[in-house]
């Protein structure tokens, strides 16, 4: 008990401490995400730095691949093109460099004339084992043709090894007469041992792409499965690499993707000398964003302990008002939907659900009932409204009973009452038949029958009526149920109300 002079807590007084908490919790959040912004910005560009300097150091080490096989076919078009030689003498040339040089990842090293004559390292003679095969035509050679520049095909498989192989050509210059064009097959494997030597961060990896955005390297070989030649990034099924390549146009670095495993990584790409082609780090993010995500958290759980403190005051004075206002606000509602008699919703209630399934929501299993008392008017003028009265309550008490909780009930006048149904046709006729069971045995003090006319209609079976339609067909019914009531009961139609 509340000693004499003791005062309950102000609300206002609470309100006002809630405010303040809220306030400096909301100043923390702030807090935390200006300092998460400036030391994330901080760290990400010291992250760009580092994880540019390993691609570009991943990108060296392919370069070194690159102007390896380069040299090895500037050196070789520079022999060639140094003297006239016959077929014969060029092909024992290049046997013999082959032989010479002794690399297991060099598979082939030809000279194509600009007769479509080739010589091969290998043997092989295009004249008999291949007559009708231009390789003139080959865009290795084409390419090369067009330019001094070393052309770097992207990697096929070939037939007779079955490896991939990537073709390095360059064409052969005598003076200022182009005679031909030499070119080397160099097994990817190579390429392969070079790039994944160098060390990788955790849960990162390092590809490397062709000049067409075709994927060379990877480990997701069921992603970047090679057959007549390597799927480009935008054609792996995974959705978030096109964006690599729309980093690569825009030189846009550390943009983060939703990789093949799921992880999320930032990407970074390094062009190997003007070949096109790039090397491309996938970092894990989360290497890069560990640092201020724990600093955000712990501002963060400060915050969200305070906004939960400031919750749980809010609650408790929330709570007192409610009570308070429950009731009131219980009786408004009532009074405002409900038939105080009957205890049924009332015309301002079917009005407003009417207005909705006029607009064609929920009138796909709509069954509509049309109710209406039988003699109320005589009930009225003979026993006294008091009589009226207990048929109308009788009524109401009745379709409570044969309607179910899919059912809301109304009464929509005097002695009218509408009843919408969301069931099927079959639960409609048993509710009926539940109401007739109910009104026969029905019994009051000041009047010992009650008799109920109604007529119902069911959307499924009158697809092409609106609700307006609906009514009216029901209203209709209604009154023919109630015209056969009079004829068997023998009253005059006229003393109905």
């Amino acid at each position: 008990m509340k000693k004499e002079g003791e005062k309950p807590a102000d609300p206002l007084f609470l309100r006002s401490i809630v405010i303040a908490l809220i306030i400096t919790a909301l100043c923390m959040v702030v807090m935390a995400q200006a300092s998460f912004r400036i030391s994330s910005r901080a760290i990400n560009d010291l992250a760009v730095f580092n994880y540019k300097l390993i691609t570009d150091t991943k990108a060296h080490v392919a370069m070194q691949w690159f102007s390896e096989n380069k040299l090895t076919l500037e050196n070789q078009c520079f022999v060639i093109a140094s003297e006239k030689a016959s077929r014969k003498e060029i092909q024992d040339y290049l046997t013999s460099y082959l032989k010479a040089k002794d690399d297991p990842y060099v598979y082939d090293i030809y000279f194509t004339s600009t007769g479509n004559v080739m010589a091969s390292g290998t043997g092989y003679d295009n004249l008999v084992e291949d007559p009708d095969i231009d390789y003139r035509q080959r865009q290795w050679y084409i390419k090369a043709s067009e330019t001094d520049d070393v052309i770097y095909s992207t990697a096929y498989r070939d037939l007779d090894s079955g490896q991939l192989v990537i073709t390095l050509s360059k064409r052969v210059m005598r003076g200022s007469r182009m005679i031909g064009v030499l070119a080397i097959d160099v097994f990817v494997d190579s390429l392969t041992e070079f790039f994944t030597n160098e060390s990788t961060l955790e849960n990162s990896y390092g590809f490397l792409v062709d000049a067409d955005m075709g994927v060379i390297i990877h480990p997701d070989k069921d992603s970047f499965y090679y057959d007549e030649s390597p799927y480009r990034l935008d054609e792996t099924g995974l959705s978030d690499y096109p964006k690599i390549i729309d980093s690569i146009k825009e030189d846009k670095q550390g943009v983060v993707i939703s990789d093949y495993d799921g992880v999320k990584r930032a990407i970074y790409f390094q062009e190997i000398n003007t070949s096109g082609w790039y090397v491309i780090n996938a970092i894990d993010n989360s290497l890069i964003t560990a640092g201020t995500t724990n600093l955000r958290n712990q501002l963060l759980g400060v915050a969200a302990l305070i906004i939960l403190f400031s919750i749980a005051i809010d609650i408790f004075v929330r709570f007192r008002q409610f009570r308070r206002s429950r009731r009131a606000f219980d009786e408004v509602s009532d009074k405002a939907y409900m038939d105080s008699l009957t205890m049924l919703f009332n015309r301002r209630a079917y009005e407003e659900d009417s207005a909705r399934l006029k607009t064609g929501k929920g009138m796909e299993d709509l069954i509509l009932v049309s109710l209406d008392i039988n003699g109320l008017k005589d009930c009225n003028d003979n026993l006294g409204h008091a009589a009226g009265d207990e048929l109308l309550k009788g009524a109401a008490q009745c379709m409570k009973t044969a309607f179910d909780k899919n059912s809301k009930i109304y009464r929509t006048g005097g002695d009218e009452f509408s009843v919408i149904i969301h069931r099927n046709v079959e639960d409609a006729h048993t509710m009926l038949s539940r109401l007739d069971a109910e009104l026969d045995s029905w019994e009051g003090e000041l009047v010992k029958t009650l008799a109920v006319s109604y007529g119902f209609v069911a959307a499924v079976e009158h697809p092409e009526l609106s609700f307006v339609q609906m009514e009216a067909l029901a209203d209709e019914l209604m009154y023919a149920s109630k015209a056969e009531y009079y004829r068997r009961s023998g009253n005059d139609r006229r003393l109905r109300e």
